[in-house]
């Protein structure tokens, strides 16, 4: 009986909660039901006229490119991605460039299947991800709306059904159509926010449903935990979600009074997972030489700058100008307490303050927007520093969601009338909806301005480095790099000295300018950077790979052997290494050891054209001419629109005294490309065979 009785008392409470509400229409009337569809209606129309509203606003993305700023890493250079084979798989499952992330890397190799690296499908990837995160933030705003027992129109002030959809409405379009959110939503590397996003936001919706319920159908709870689980599979960001719960059982749904026990014990499973996760993060950070130590970032600065960062993020919200993909650190040992830090610690022990003094009792919303924001920014306020960026865009994405709902819900009980009646509407809520209508449209402008300068690794860099001119070693660095990509060689080399003569020695500008310096033919200046950037990092491939080249285009054959067998044993996983030794070994005249050499950067790149063609030339060298034949027509179909497969058929053919089929790859390499001087060469050396001047 006591068990009963208490269970019984539990259902009172919650019926009691102003939060669990009664329909808001009749069921007995008889227009109960047509009320129903047609709030039904208009909530959809407006879910998906924010979705609508965002996607247009964000499709210009689509034509953005990739940037040279971990997009390499995460797909250009991934060979991982490009296999859903065993291999590839278990790399995905390992913790891979600071983060456990397999949820991510999925999606990433999926972009790969459909489009290659066609950036466009990346993006567009990213582009639905967001359109997806938009429309969960919009239900999970109304349905926080209607657990706060905002919905009844008898309390003052209160948002009624037509207001609580125009403040989800709201929060779901600043959400979409915000500038700060140009980063996760235009930077494919960023991919792992948007995904992270769609789980998170998943696992609050189904949390509040669980603990909205009076019937506590565990299903739910249930799927909450599975969607957690894949939120930080996705990205750690998600880590906090179990606090952020815990705030949702204080306010809206009053869970918290007699049933703290309870409320903890459900959620036992969510902070072991978070744990866990937040050990793993830690070690694979700390594994890939992430995470700063105090000697180069003080703990003062740290504490200072997180304070900093609570503001600035909160203004950058109010007023989106002047963002920057990347804000360095700049001289932490002297600027934890400049002014704007201790400023900025000033108004967070205010605002708490104040929110403890008043912020209770009916204005509870108020500490539970505050504290939601802190709890959901807290991973990424930098006490353990990740990373040389003291703020980033990003990470606004998640933390922006109570300011933005707050926002909404005070905009919608002051503009928007009790009823949808349009004589309901007069001036002040014309006006309002009308600056709102402003407010939107502006975000959106600056948010197509925003998504420019994600066009390419040049307007990225370019625009960081006017904001922070001689600052960001990377910023410099990174804009070299761009410069060389886009051919811009004599700019890049400026860029290079320029970061090499106001920072510490550094492997990468010096591995960039020899690059630089090989483009520009000058090979004994390129074989001196990339000797000093080995002499600095002697663990990067990379760079022997680059020496390599150096050394082959001078002629030294026995250093080049040497830089390519030094690179695949600092990484016996990087294919072109292999390929580069096989290259050397065929140079030297070791064929078996060259078929070896391209057997094994074939078996890492199964089916790459370069690799293929480089094996079948090594036959054709050795005399092997029925297996070069087989590999050059496997390599013409993978790239049937290359005439250099072509002519390299057509040898082997004219090889093996097959002239008649010499003759048609010659001229299928004519058609291909018409001012081929060797194809025609070739053709006429055929024909001649034939007896046909």
């Amino acid at each position: 009986m006591g068990k009963a009785s208490r269970k019984k008392r539990e259902r009172a409470r919650d019926r009691e909660r102003p939060g669990i509400k009664e329909p808001l229409t009749d069921p007995g009337a008889p227009d109960a039901g047509g009320q129903r569809r047609a709030a039904r209606r208009l909530v959809w129309t407006a879910a998906l006229l924010a979705v609508a509203v965002t996607l247009t606003v964000l499709l210009p993305v689509l034509g953005n490119g990739f940037v040279n700023w971990d997009d390499p890493l995460y797909t250009v250079e991934n060979r991982h991605i490009r296999s859903f084979a065993w291999p590839s798989i278990r790399w995905m499952l390992g913790t891979q460039g600071g983060y456990w992330m397999p949820v991510t890397w999925l999606t990433h190799a999926l972009d790969y299947h459909l489009g290659r690296l066609d950036a466009r499908i990346h993006h567009a990837t990213s582009l639905v991800f967001h359109g997806l995160n938009t429309l969960l933030v919009f239900f999970v705003s109304l349905e926080i709306l209607r657990l706060a027992g905002m919905a009844s129109p008898s309390t003052p002030g209160s948002l009624t059904p037509l207001r609580e959809t125009g403040a989800a409405t709201l929060t779901a379009l600043l959400f979409g159509v915000h500038p700060l959110h140009v980063e996760t939503a235009a930077w494919i590397a960023e991919r792992k926010g948007v995904v992270c996003a769609l789980f998170f936001l998943l696992s609050l919706r189904a949390y509040l449903r669980y603990a909205s319920s009076p019937a506590r159908k565990l299903g739910w709870l249930v799927a909450g935990f599975l969607f957690f689980v894949l939120a930080l599979l996705s990205k750690p960001m998600a880590i906090t979600l179990p606090l952020l719960f815990l705030i949702l059982d204080w306010w809206p749904l009053g869970r918290l009074r007699g049933n703290l026990a309870r409320a903890f014990g459900e959620k036992a499973p969510f902070f072991v997972v978070a744990a866990v996760f937040a050990l793993i993060t830690v070690r694979a950070q700390t594994g890939v030489q992430a995470v700063i130590s105090v000697d180069v970032v003080p703990l003062a600065f740290r504490v200072m700058n997180a304070f900093h960062s609570i503001v600035f993020y909160l203004w950058r919200m109010l007023v989106p100008v002047s963002l920057v993909p990347f804000y360095p650190i700049v001289h932490p040992e002297t600027s934890a307490w400049t002014p704007p830090n201790v400023v900025a610690a000033l108004l967070v022990l205010l605002v708490s303050i104040a929110c403890l003094r008043y912020g209770l009792g009916e204005r509870a919303y108020l500490s539970a927007a505050w504290l939601g924001y802190l709890v959901v920014l807290a991973p990424v306020l930098g006490i353990v520093q990740v990373g040389s960026q003291a703020a980033a865009d990003r990470y606004t994405y998640f933390a922006s969601l109570s300011p933005f709902l707050l926002f909404s819900a005070g905009v919608a009980a002051f503009a928007l009338p009790t009823t949808a009646d349009a004589r309901a509407f007069g001036l002040r809520q014309w006006s309002a909806l009308g600056l709102c209508g402003v407010l939107v449209a502006g975000l959106a402008y600056l948010t197509v301005g925003q998504i420019a300068i994600w066009k390419d690794s040049t307007t990225v860099w370019e625009h960081v480095t006017r904001a922070y001119p001689q600052t960001s070693l990377i910023a410099h660095t990174n804009l070299a790099n761009a410069y060389r990509e886009a051919g811009r060689v004599d700019e890049a080399l400026r860029e290079y000295d320029r970061v090499l003569a106001v920072t510490r020695p550094h492997a990468v500008p010096h591995e960039g300018k020899g690059m630089a310096l090989l483009d520009k033919g000058r090979v004994d200046e390129a074989i001196v950077e990339l000797e000093k950037a080995i002499s600095l990092n002697p663990r990067s491939a990379k760079t022997y790979r680059h020496l390599w080249l150096a050394y082959d285009r001078k002629g030294l054959a026995a250093e080049a052997q040497a830089a390519a067998q030094t690179a695949v044993a600092v990484d016996p996983e990087f294919a072109e290494a292999y390929s580069n030794l096989g290259i050397s070994y065929g140079r030297r005249g070791r064929f078996e050891d060259s078929e070896r050499a391209f057997a094994q950067a074939l078996a890492l790149e199964p089916g790459n054209p370069q690799y293929l063609a480089n094996l079948a030339t090594t036959y054709q060298r050795a005399g092997k001419l029925d297996e070069a034949i087989d590999l050059y027509r496997k390599t013409r179909a993978l790239d049937p629109r290359a005439p250099v497969h072509a002519i390299n058929l057509g040898n082997t053919y004219l090889q093996k005294g097959m002239v008649l089929e010499a003759i048609a790859e010659f001229q299928r390499a004519v058609e291909l490309q018409p001012t081929n001087a060797v194809a025609q060469q070739k053709l006429a050396e055929a024909y001649a065979r034939l007896g046909n001047r």
